[in-house]
């Protein structure tokens, strides 16, 4: 929906796809996020295809070898039966690469700016959206990951359990982030906000491996679009 009403008013396509992914920080935090990696395939008008490499890369520039913390392994019950191990903590984090592989595509293929892009949904994080019964899934089997921390417990337990149907979940600091990538452009996430950590100093801190150098150095890469695995029909 968010895509589509972009559309109404006069954005083309990727302008359209990128306000859908800032979308989703909210409605699939889950799954996507500011501090997230992503690919983008594109093919143009003009008949080019361009793959924008913006996934999650490897930590640890400057640190020295030092030691990362202990990963938490945790279950994640898909049926009562079949499970799938996750590894969290701070050292599971890699180097996000979602809001540069965003600008960037805006910047080359888009026609509107990021600024013009980050309103609804940072209303939409702020007023919160109300749970879905796939949200209700989603937020019962990723439970002990997504409470896994006192922040996850405020935000998806917010009066001492879970968060269930028909309930609506908030995130003001997502709808803080996503008015600063709009003024500040998509470095913001790696920079101080007002009482706020910078987010490679509060990794390190809790054992991870990212740093200011990993976040300053990353880049977007160009692939050939022949190298991305979707088959032609998904293009």
């Amino acid at each position: 929906m968010a895509g589509a009403r972009i559309l109404r008013e006069g954005g083309n396509a990727v302008d359209a796809a990128v306000g859908a992914v800032l979308m989703s920080f909210r409605h699939r935090v889950a799954a996507h996020g500011a501090r997230c990696g992503r690919f983008m395939l594109l093919h143009t008008a003009s008949g080019e295809d361009h793959l924008l490499d913006f996934f999650v890369a490897a930590p640890g520039k400057g640190t020295d070898g030092r030691e990362p913390a202990a990963l938490t392994p945790i279950r994640v019950y898909w049926h009562d039966d079949a499970f799938q191990v996750f590894n969290i903590g701070a050292s599971s984090c890699g180097v996000y690469g979602t809001p540069k592989g965003l600008d960037e595509a805006l910047r080359r293929f888009g026609s509107m700016p990021l600024s013009a892009l980050v309103g609804e949904p940072a209303r939409a994080a702020r007023e919160g959206v109300e749970v879905s019964p796939i949200g209700e899934y989603l937020l019962k089997i990723l439970d002990p990951i997504m409470a896994a921390e006192p922040e996850g417990q405020a935000i998806y337990h917010p009066q001492g359990r879970r968060c269930g149907r028909g309930e609506t979940v908030r995130m003001p600091e997502v709808g803080d982030l996503l008015d600063r990538l709009g003024a500040e452009g998509p470095d913001c996430p790696s920079t101080p906000a007002t009482s706020r950590p910078q987010s490679a100093t509060g990794c390190l801190e809790r054992g991870g491996l990212i740093t200011r150098e990993d976040l300053s150095s990353y880049d977007v890469v160009e692939r050939p679009a022949g190298a991305c695995p979707l088959p032609a029909a998904a293009t």
